[in-house]
C-alpha cells in the first residue's frame, strides 16, 4: 500500500477549536484547512447555555466548512457516561445532532477516570465491555449507511500528572472487543506514544509497578492491527514521561522535533498512518498554542512537517 502523497495528507488535516469560543474558530481562517474538530472539555459545557453555544458555533463551523469535514469531540472530564443518565442522553443528542448536520463523526474516551489506587480493585475487561455496550446502544437506531462514525479515542496508561487514569483502552490489544460492534476507533498518536514511553520506563525500572494496573509489551507499529476500525486520527507528541513518585509531569501537544522520544519515532508513526488512511478520514493535529486565537503557527509547523513525512 503506497503512502499518501502531501496533497491528500493535506486536504485530510483537521484543526481543533474550542466549540465554546468563536473566535478560535474565526482564528482558523488565517490557516488553509478544509476540516475541524469542535472540541469540549468538562462536564459543566453540557449544562443548558453551554451546550447552546456549542451548537450554535458548529451551525458557524457550516458555513465556513462541509459538514462531512466537521468533527465532534465529546467531553472527558467528570462526563462519566456509563454511569451517568444526564451524561449519556447528552452524548445520545450529539450524536443525533451530529447525524442531522451531517458531519463527519464524534469522538468520545470511556471517561472512567479514577485516581490511581482505584483501579486494583476493578475489573478492567468488565469495564471495558459497559463502555461498548453505552456506545453501541447509541448507534443501534441508526442506519449503517452513511451514518456518523463514533471513534473511541486510546487514552494514555498514565495521565499527565501522575495521579487520576483511565487505563481500559489505551493498547490496541484493549479494542479486541470493538470488532464485533460499529463503533470505530479514534487513534491517538501522541498517547500512545506516550503509553510506550510508560511502559518502557516500567520495563527498565525506573516506574513502579503498582502505577499501572494495566501492563501489556507492545511496539509502536502494532497500532496497525487496528487498521479496519480506525475511523479518526489525533496525531501530535509530547515531552516529559509522567511518575507518580517524582511529580514529573507529561505535556501533550509538542511538535515531534521538541518530543522526548524523538523525531525519527514520530516519523515511523506518520509513515504508518499514512499507509491506513482511507478516504473519509481526517487527521486533528492536538498542537498546543500559546494563544489559540492570535495565532495558529504551531499548528501550520505540524502540518507542514506531516506533509513531509
Amino acid at each position: 500500500m503506497a503512502i499518501a502523497p502531501r496533497e491528500m495528507i493535506m486536504d485530510k488535516i483537521s484543526a481543533p477549536f474550542l466549540a465554546l469560543d468563536v473566535r478560535q474558530l474565526e482564528t482558523l481562517s488565517q490557516v488553509s484547512i478544509e476540516c475541524v474538530e469542535a472540541v469540549i472539555f468538562n462536564r459543566e459545557d453540557l449544562e443548558d447555555e453551554s451546550w447552546n453555544v456549542v451548537w450554535s458555533n458548529i451551525e458557524l463551523a457550516r458555513k465556513k466548512y462541509e459538514p462531512k469535514n466537521i468533527t465532534f469531540h465529546f467531553p472527558v472530564n467528570n462526563s462519566n457516561y456509563v454511569s451517568d443518565p444526564w451524561v449519556y442522553r447528552r452524548l445520545q443528542e450529539a450524536y443525533a445532532r451530529a447525524s442531522d448536520l451531517g458531519m463527519n463523526g464524534v469522538v468520545v474516551h470511556s471517561n472512567r477516570v479514577r485516581p490511581i489506587p482505584e483501579w486494583h480493585r476493578i475489573d478492567l475487561a468488565a469495564e471495558r465491555e459497559k463502555v461498548i455496550a453505552a456506545l453501541n446502544e447509541i448507534l443501534v437506531p441508526y442506519s449503517s449507511f452513511e451514518r456518523p462514525w463514533i471513534g473511541l479515542e486510546n487514552m494514555p496508561v498514565m495521565d499527565n500528572h501522575g495521579f487520576e487514569i483511565d487505563p481500559i483502552f489505551c493498547f490496541p490489544q484493549d479494542f479486541e472487543l470493538l470488532k464485533e460492534t460499529d463503533v470505530g476507533i479514534t487513534w491517538d498518536i501522541c498517547h500512545y506514544t506516550s503509553t510506550l514511553a510508560n511502559m518502557e520506563a516500567l520495563r527498565f525500572g525506573n516506574h513502579r509497578p503498582c502505577h499501572y494496573p494495566n501492563v501489556r509489551h507492545a511496539k509502536l507499529k502494532d497500532f496497525t492491527m487496528l487498521e479496519d476500525k480506525i475511523v479518526h486520527w489525533h496525531f501530535s507528541a509530547f515531552s516529559g514521561v509522567a511518575n507518580p513518585d517524582t511529580d514529573e509531569k507529561c505535556r501533550e501537544g509538542v511538535l515531534p522535533m521538541n518530543s522526548t522520544p524523538g523525531e525519527s519515532v514520530y516519523d515511523m508513526a506518520a509513515k504508518l498512518m499514512k499507509k491506513m488512511l482511507k478516504p473519509k478520514q481526517k487527521i486533528t493535529l492536538e498542537i498546543q498554542e500559546e494563544n489559540y486565537v492570535l495565532s495558529r503557527h504551531n499548528f501550520v509547523a505540524m502540518a507542514a512537517w506531516l506533509a513531509e513525512m
